[in-house]
C-alpha cells in the first residue's frame, strides 16, 4: 500500500515536471503573467479626470515672484466668495 502511494505521487511529480517544462505551459504562463501587468500598469482615469486642479498656497502666492516671458509679476492674495461653479478645490488628499 505505501509502495503505490510512493509510486503514485512519483507519477505526479514527474507529470508535474513535464507540464512546468511543456512550450504550452511557458505560452499560457507568459500570457496571464502579460495580463497582471497591463491590469497593475492601466491608468485608472481617463482624459481631465486625471488631472489634479488645486489652488497653490497663501505664502507661496504673496512671497514668490512669477516670470512670464520678459516680465515678472507678484500676487496679492485677496480673500473673494467662491463662484458656485469652477473654483479649483482647495488641496485634498488624491484618493482614488
Amino acid at each position: 500500500m505505501i509502495l503505490e502511494q510512493n509510486t503514485l505521487v512519483s507519477h505526479g511529480r514527474i507529470e508535474m515536471q513535464k507540464l512546468l517544462q511543456s512550450d504550452s505551459f511557458d505560452n499560457a504562463f507568459s500570457f496571464v503573467l502579460g495580463l497582471g501587468c497591463m491590469a497593475l500598469l492601466k491608468p485608472l482615469c481617463k482624459g481631465s479626470e486625471c488631472e489634479i486642479k488645486k489652488a497653490p498656497a497663501f505664502d507661496e502666492v504673496s512671497m514668490s515672484t512669477y516670470q512670464v516671458g520678459s516680465k515678472c509679476y507678484k500676487f496679492k492674495v485677496e480673500h473673494k466668495e467662491c463662484p458656485d461653479t469652477g473654483a479649483i478645490e482647495p488641496f485634498q488628499r488624491f484618493i482614488r
